[in-house]
């Protein structure tokens, strides 16, 4: 079986193995990607996030901040729990001061 060829910010690749190495994400990743965007353009790129005007430059950075396991995060995010989301930043700020 032949294997197809693939492009990520101007580079081919051949299979989703070599474009999931070069992302530096799982294949799963890449082959759900490609199924719910239809292209690659915003593979492996991360968003900064904001909070009550605090901005950090991913979910996983906020993760960190608030010392939380960042699967837990990523899902509070994507259930829009705002609730949760602060009063774990609020948490996190009162432990640092």
């Amino acid at each position: 079986m032949r294997q197809q060829i693939y492009s990520l910010r101007g580079v081919d690749y051949v299979g989703i193995a070599a474009v999931a190495k070069a992302a530096g994400v799982h294949p799963n990743t890449v082959f759900n990607h490609l199924r719910k965007y239809g292209d690659l353009d915003v593979l492996g790129k991360v968003t900064e996030i904001e909070v009550d005007g605090r901005t950090w430059p991913s979910i996983r950075e906020f993760a960190r901040y608030v010392g939380r396991d960042y699967t837990n995060v990523r899902r509070w995010f994507s259930d829009g729990r705002g609730d949760l989301i602060r009063r774990r930043l609020a948490e996190a700020d009162g432990v640092r001061a």
